[in-house]
């Protein structure tokens, strides 16, 4: 094969695949060849001195956990995408102090294991855990104050999880105009018959009871007419018969009048 052919068959290997299309996919592949950040431009906030990632941490692993977080969040602005970050960054504080935790512990055992035992050879594990236990419980208590520090960690992360929400919502929530209404009109009252107020189940009787005549368009007063004359059917006459002469002290009239 001569070397003309190798190359043409080297872009025609090459034609078939074009990379990421999209700009997650190109931004995921940018960082694979990512080591020591020392000729990084485009990350430059996350390699060093930044405070996210520590000089023999493994930055991949912080980018799969940023890119996860902003996955589940969607940050609908930068505003959002910081927020997203600083809880990236909580988390992955919260990773680096249990791994110190488990260093602690790991280095009281040792120690402890070096100590000569004071019971049966059966027991040398237990007084192992029991002489590591106390070393990093007492004096310092480093691992309290870790502890401690994880959840302070968590509580940061619960704030930043309601502040993400916040932002997003009121990114995408339409702007309301308030446009005062109009004093002048007042609404009319719906009519008696048709509105429920504080009802209550009619008694039936033999012979229907007359019903009450009232002038009052009031529901307070309509509501404590029913609760007197429960059953009783309540029709509103209009103000204009009342204006021609009624006896206004006489809710009840002999002869029915028009209803409104």
């Amino acid at each position: 094969m001569t070397k003309e052919q190798k190359a043409q068959i080297a872009r025609e290997n090459g034609a078939k695949s074009k990379g990421p299309i999209t700009a997650a996919g190109k931004a995921k592949v940018a960082r694979n060849g990512i080591k020591t950040g020392e000729y990084a431009e485009t990350l430059s906030n996350f390699v060093p001195p930044d405070c996210a990632i520590l000089c023999n941490e493994e930055r991949q692993a912080f980018f799969e956990l940023m890119d996860a977080l902003l996955e589940s969040y969607q940050p609908a602005n930068e505003e959002a995408r910081l927020l997203v970050r600083q809880m990236a960054i909580a988390r992955w504080q919260i990773e680096r102090l249990n791994t110190c935790i488990t260093v602690h512990w790991n280095l009281a055992v040792i120690d402890a294991s070096g100590k000569p035992l004071t019971v049966v050879p059966e027991l040398g594990e237990l007084q192992t855990m029991a002489r590591a236990s106390v070393a990093v419980n007492t004096g310092s208590a480093i691992v309290e104050k870790l502890n401690r520090q994880i959840d302070r960690l968590e509580l940061r992360i619960t704030r930043l999880r309601r502040a993400i929400r916040d932002v997003n919502a009121h990114s995408s929530a339409p702007v309301e105009v308030y446009t005062p209404k109009d004093q002048t009109q007042q609404p009319e009252p719906p009519p008696v018959e048709n509105t429920e107020v504080n009802q209550q189940p009619e008694q039936k009787t033999d012979e229907p009871e007359p019903p009450i005549y009232i002038t009052e368009r009031d529901p307070l007063v309509i509501a404590a007419y029913r609760r007197e004359f429960p059953g009783r059917k309540i029709i509103l006459l209009p103000p204009d018969d009342v204006a021609k002469g009624i006896d206004l002290d006489d809710d009840m009239p002999t002869a029915p009048r028009r209803a409104a």
